[in-house]
């Protein structure tokens, strides 16, 4: 699923949804929330969706299961069983994870989630037998591929 935004308040709302059994390969994220134009550093203001209460099962698209480029979204009270990938906050800042559940399950490349960008939130979260990370900071790539992490909140 994809999903282009412009950051101007948008307020999707991807709910109670199951998503399972995602075949690997490149660009086959199982949910992708971009600004419109994929602007590496995306310009100022927040696109206000929430993404809550979905199942993923065996998404093992590629290493982004969910792919946040946008600003500021609130993904909470999902659950990740046997995928391999982590939940992505790629290109944005404000976003917050909270109160989703990690379950590893034996895939060894699950993760938990990795994060760029500035003022990101992740809280509450539950990290069980990943073999990959629970939270990962990028340091940021002189191509702005990849930004780094500022003000980052984890507990």
């Amino acid at each position: 699923m994809q999903i282009y935004v412009r950051n101007q308040g948008e307020r999707h709302h991807i709910h109670h949804n199951h998503f399972v059994d995602i075949p690997e390969g490149n660009g086959y994220e199982t949910l992708q929330l971009i600004t419109e134009g994929n602007p590496w550093d995306p310009e100022p203001g927040h696109c206000e969706t929430l993404i809550e209460y979905n199942l993923f099962e065996r998404c093992n698209g590629e290493g982004e299961i969910i792919s946040v480029k946008s600003n500021g979204n609130l993904l909470r009270r999902n659950t990740f069983r046997d995928c391999r990938g982590a939940l992505v906050l790629r290109h944005g800042d404000d976003n917050v994870v909270s109160e989703n559940f990690f379950w590893g399950e034996g895939e060894h490349r699950a993760g938990g989630v990795r994060l760029q960008g500035t003022d990101q939130v992740v809280v509450n979260n539950l990290f069980h037998s990943l073999n990959a990370f629970g939270v990962g900071m990028m340091d940021g790539a002189s191509d702005d591929l990849y930004v780094r992490v500022e003000r980052a909140g984890c507990v």
